[in-house]
């Protein structure tokens, strides 16, 4: 529903801008461009939301609208490596991104400035670079991104309001580094915001202290408890939700009796029902990987006892597998923002 809304409202947006554009020069409004692009910027930042929601929490959008198919899939381009750019999600760069739009095309409705036009006009410029990295992404997963398309579609047609707003006001070119120092200097508050608002996104996403490394014999015990209560792992190679999960063990993660990379084990994954990755299942204490790989669909419903989906820190697997033991304060602390949800 809340997918469908989004896809209406930027279809409208961009039927709007075409039919603009359509009209002789003369008759554009610079005030109707500069509602329009508000409104792109709107729902450009509800898509991004959903986009980030979806990214840290991907079993939410695992039957949502964006899920037709294997390969029209958001959540498989949004939990694949390419969702992180160092270190942050794409989807906060676009929440970002259509932000400054928005606000910047407010301040223009309420005072002309040419250096904040021309800022706008540069800061367009990272649309089409944008749209040219996410094709990128979907072609490396093989998988397509409606929610994605959205965005692109709404970063192309910006950068067009704002290239004919540029040449409505008659702005000169911009001829070398000189002048787009000029620019930038003229609009070093938001400059300094931006700056301020991705320093943020990366501490909260990539601060050092987040994900605190347990000690080996720690994790070397929750593998054997894992591999004794019959604990088993569903996991994409490239997904990076996979990345963070593998990470927490670092090169005990190769000790798991059963991990089950999706591409390579694609029916026992099917059969499984494994909607979004990481997945942990537990099955009767005893299980193997070759029972697991012959077994039929009713059968592993009928053998799992729990399931959760989602990154799990070391100290939220020791108590939903049940293994006697507690990992240490600081393993607690660093228990990372992944979502986890347990049946």
């Amino acid at each position: 529903e809340y997918m469908g809304t989004l896809v209406s409202l930027s279809v409208s947006a961009l039927a709007r801008t075409l039919m603009l554009s359509s009209v002789p020069r003369r008759r554009l409004s610079s005030g109707a461009l500069l509602r329009l692009l508000i409104g792109a910027s709107v729902v450009g930042v509800l898509t991004s939301i959903y986009l980030l929601r979806m990214h840290l929490f991907p079993e939410t959008g695992a039957n949502g609208v964006c899920e037709l198919s294997a390969v029209i899939s958001c959540v498989t381009v949004n939990t694949s490596a390419y969702s992180l750019l160092f270190g942050i999600p794409v989807a906060v760069y676009g929440i970002l991104y259509y932000a400054v739009l928005g606000v910047g095309a407010a301040s223009l409705i309420a005072e002309h400035s040419p250096e904040r036009l021309q800022f706008l006009w540069l800061w367009t410029l990272a649309g089409p670079a944008t749209v040219a990295y996410l094709v990128y992404a979907e072609l490396m997963v093989g998988a397509l991104c409606l929610a994605c398309t959205v965005t692109q579609l709404l970063a192309i047609s910006s950068f067009g309001i704002m290239s004919t707003l540029r040449s409505h006001y008659r702005l000169p070119p911009l001829r070398g580094r000189r002048d787009v120092v000029a620019v930038l200097a003229g609009v070093y508050p938001w400059l300094i915001a931006i700056g301020g608002a991705l320093l943020v996104s990366w501490l909260v996403f990539r601060s050092p202290f987040s994900d605190a490394p347990a000690s080996e014999a720690t994790r070397l015990a929750l593998v054997q408890c894992l591999n004794d209560n019959g604990v088993a792992i569903f996991w994409y190679r490239g997904c990076s939700h996979c990345d963070r999960q593998r990470a927490l063990f670092g090169a005990t993660f190769e000790g798991l009796a059963l991990s089950f990379e999706c591409t390579a084990e694609t029916a026992l994954c099917a059969a499984a029902r494994i909607e979004a990755t990481p997945t942990w299942v537990k099955f009767r204490r005893g299980t193997t990987a070759p029972r697991l790989q012959q077994a039929t669909q009713s059968a592993l419903e009928a053998a799992a006892e729990a399931r959760s989906e989602g990154v799990m820190s070391i100290a939220a697997l020791f108590e939903w597998a049940q293994c006697s033991g507690d990992a240490t304060t600081t393993e607690r602390r660093g228990e990372p923002r992944g979502h986890a949800k347990t049946t």
